[in-house]
């Protein structure tokens, strides 16, 4: 009666383990944070989608992360003059310049004169350690129009930072083009994401729990 007892209180704190360390798996923590800008209304445009007549630009930021992370929520802090759906899209790094498109998710702006965070929710994609970019875009259709951060200021916000500018549709994009380090865009972000789970701790759990379960079947004979 005693072993088993031992063995109750053993498969308690090992399954207690487990349940706490994929619980904090599943709480996602903010990864990339730039904080807040001070002044009362943004000067770094972001809007249009390369319509004619219409000057479109987009703005990002770069960033580097220690670890993989499921990403679960992408914000900007955004002015709104005019309501529409924003693109924010995540983009590998070549030699310090945002590439190719990893993935993209929208989401419906706050309403006009808002400003302050605002994003997407929910499962967007997994990356791994390294360095990115992320996006703020207007998709194909959208009318929005706002702006982030501040224009010309002494530094970056983010590691670097880059716009991306059509001067009215025939022109085309002029692709990604990273400003000076002393002349900042003030691209602020925040993305939230869940440590992804390390394939040995993993391994190592299911080992310990298949041990038990044969130590159990053991003391019940």
């Amino acid at each position: 009666m005693r072993r088993i007892n031992t063995m109750k209180r053993a498969s308690f704190i090992i399954i207690f383990g487990a349940v706490l360390g994929f619980s904090t798996v599943a709480n996602a923590a903010l990864v990339v944070d730039t904080g807040a800008p001070t002044n009362s209304w943004p000067t770094s445009l972001v809007g249009g989608w390369g319509q004619d007549d219409m000057v479109s630009q987009w703005l990002s930021g770069q960033f580097t992360l220690k670890q993989g992370y499921d990403i679960d929520e992408m914000q900007g802090y955004l002015g709104v003059n005019v309501v529409g759906n924003v693109l924010v899209t995540i983009y590998s790094d070549n030699q310090g310049h945002p590439d190719t498109s990893i993935f993209s998710k929208t989401f419906m702006s706050e309403s006009d004169q808002y400003y302050g965070w605002q994003g997407t929710s929910g499962y967007a994609g997994r990356l791994d350690a390294g360095t990115y970019w992320i996006a703020f875009e207007v998709p194909v259709g959208s009318p929005f129009q706002g702006g982030m951060g501040s224009s010309g200021l002494s530094s970056p916000v983010m590691a670097a930072e880059a716009l991306n500018v059509n001067m009215g549709g025939e022109a085309g994009w002029s692709g990604w083009w990273v400003v000076p380090q002393d002349s900042g865009l003030g691209v602020y972000a925040r993305i939230y994401g869940n440590p992804v789970p390390v394939p040995g701790a993993i391994w190592l759990l299911g080992t310990g729990l298949a041990g038990l379960a044969a130590a159990r079947k053991k003391f019940r004979k």
